[in-house]
């Protein structure tokens, strides 16, 4: 022992027998496996792929702008505020409420103007600056003339002694209904 010593390394060397033939690195298994990606088509070179990717695209894009578009605050609130106040005339024409029905059919009137040519504040509108924005957005005349009765009705029946009967409402809120329809 007197002798140099050999050194021995750490790891004894490993051979073929420890490890089985499909966990050699170096050799590949051929098999149906590989047969099959063969047969696959590559996709980029697939029209079926670019069309699936241009469509996804196109549908993200839509989506996102349609979002934004979608987004405008001021007038997501003005037309909560119209439907509020459609409840409101409705709620005012079952229980006969004629002072009630005068001023929200008021409100609203002034509120969809309002909202046709771009005034914020549109409960500070008189009639007469509701007919002159009407006539400067070049409205038709019958539109004009339409909206000037109703607010005449409103101003004259809201506190009127004698009360309208619920048909004489029904009549003025139809009347209404499809003169705002028509401002935009």
């Amino acid at each position: 022992m007197d002798g140099p010593k050999a050194e021995q390394p750490l790891y004894p060397k490993l051979s073929s027998r420890c490890f089985p033939a499909r966990f050699v690195p170096n050799r590949i298994r051929t098999g149906s496996v590989g047969r099959n990606l063969k047969l696959l088509p590559k996709p980029f070179k697939s029209s079926i792929f670019w069309i699936a990717q241009f469509g996804c695209t196109i549908a993200a894009a839509s989506i996102m702008i349609f979002r934004i578009r979608r987004r405008n605050p001021k007038l997501e609130l003005r037309k909560q505020k119209e439907k509020l106040l459609d409840g409101k005339i409705r709620e005012a024409l079952k229980h006969k409420d004629t002072s009630g029905f005068h001023q929200a059919l008021r409100r609203k009137i002034r509120l969809r103007v309002g909202i046709a040519c771009d005034q914020t504040n549109t409960s500070a509108l008189s009639s007469s600056e509701i007919i002159n924005l009407l006539r400067q957005k070049q409205f038709p005349e019958n539109i004009v003339t339409d909206i000037l009765n109703l607010l005449k009705v409103c101003d004259d029946l809201e506190y009127a002694q004698n009360p309208n009967n619920v048909t004489t409402l029904e009549l003025i809120f139809t009347n209404a209904s499809t003169t705002l329809k028509n401002i935009k």
